[in-house]
């Protein structure tokens, strides 16, 4: 994954330590992939080249919801 604002890729386990965030969380983040690449880690990082470029740009909005 390329996040949003970082220069060349990211392995998963790398976001998640730059995040800090605790490994027994790591298991409950949600992944959003599509044709196998890891594209959104919803409430973190969103990979560059699916990140909205304007306010006016054609988007499609998710909403997840957790129980």
């Amino acid at each position: 994954m390329t996040p949003l604002g970082v220069n060349g890729s990211r392995k998963l386990q790398d976001i998640f330590t730059d995040l800090k965030l605790p490994r027994a969380q790591r298991d409950r983040v949600p992944l959003v992939v599509c044709r196998g690449e890891i594209i959104w880690l919803p409430g973190y990082r969103i990979a560059a080249d699916w990140a909205v470029p304007s306010p006016t740009a054609e988007a499609v909005h998710v909403t997840l919801k957790s129980k």
